[in-house]
């Protein structure tokens, strides 16, 4: 506080007065101040103004909030009623907030896989929930990516897609059948034996234990069950009460298709990788031109109303 000063007043001689004493004390400005933050991230909760300073100062602000959808710096001003308090005035900045993107990620079912560290938008640091990636079932799974403290970052969603890799394989009318058609790679195995085949389907040549391992485009790998074959004899009953003749067999350029009876039948023929070489409808008599054919084994099977039966033809 400033000293106080004394002033008096003196009338003029002659008048019926007597002097008096005037004491004024003069008061120091009064500072307001406020605890508020210099800084803020964007789309935090609004901030309502206080109505009075840290000093129990009342008065009005020219604006009663501190919205925060805009980023960027501001300045608020604090009126007080009291006339010797000096107005305030505060600065905020409301630093623009940082959306996290990550890079899509898919991951081959059973094997290992970490989320990553950094997001795409800036090095910022967070915590993942679920903290680790599980392979152990194929489907689609969300992660959500929860900034640090320190970093004005909105939370992120990140989907990772556990790709189904299970190969099965089946064995019907002589031909082996995997369940996974898109792959980019197979490899047949009879025993530990690879073959020479990259399709889907594989004719088996002989009786044994076979399997298949295949490769995806996405960078996968896995290997179905054993499955064990058993080929039955060239000649079979039920082939030859509907063939009259199929000769001759083993063939060297063609051979020669003779039904029992006049019912039209489908053929269908596959090389040794299991693909499919020839398809028609025949009745009767009917003559197959192999002059294009590779030496090896090949597989007919034989379609009339509900009777299947299959025959492996040679190739000399």
């Amino acid at each position: 506080m400033s000293e106080s000063v004394t002033y008096v007043f003196m009338p003029d001689a002659g008048a019926c007065a007597e002097s008096i004493s005037l004491i004024i004390t003069p008061e120091v400005p009064v500072q307001a101040s406020f605890d508020l933050p210099s800084s803020i991230c964007q789309y935090e909760e609004v901030i309502n103004l206080p109505e009075s300073s840290n000093e129990a100062l009342t008065g009005s602000w020219d604006q009663s909030i501190i919205a925060t959808d805009v980023a960027g710096e501001f300045t608020f001003t604090f009126a007080p009623n009291d006339e010797c308090a000096d107005e305030y005035t505060h600065t905020i900045n409301i630093e623009a907030q940082v959306i996290p993107s990550f890079e899509s990620l898919s991951v081959c079912l059973g094997e290992s896989a970490e989320l990553p560290t950094d997001p795409i938008a800036g090095e910022i640091t967070g915590s993942w929930e679920p903290a680790m990636i599980d392979t152990d079932q194929a489907g689609s799974y969300e992660y959500t990516f929860t900034p640090d403290e320190p970093y004005c970052a909105s939370l992120a969603n990140l989907t990772v897609e556990v790709l189904d890799t299970q190969v099965s394989i089946f064995y019907e009318d002589g031909l082996l059948t995997t369940n996974v058609v898109d792959a980019v790679n197979y490899q047949w195995y009879q025993g530990d034996e690879l073959l020479e085949a990259n399709l889907p389907s594989y004719v088996p040549a002989s009786s044994g234990v076979y399997f298949v391992s295949i490769s995806t485009e996405e960078g996968c790998t896995a290997s179905s069950e054993l499955i064990v074959v058993e080929l039955e004899s060239v000649s079979t009953q039920d082939m030859e009460e509907k063939l009259l003749a199929l000769a001759p067999n083993p063939f060297s350029s063609s051979f020669n298709i003779s039904l029992n009876d006049a019912t039209p039948a489908t053929i269908e023929i596959f090389d040794f990788t299991g693909r499919l070489i020839e398809s028609r409808i025949i009745s009767s008599n009917y003559t197959i031109e192999a002059v294009s054919w590779q030496s090896g084994i090949y597989l007919l099977r034989i379609s009339q109303g509900d009777w299947t039966s299959t025959k492996r033809i040679i190739r000399q």
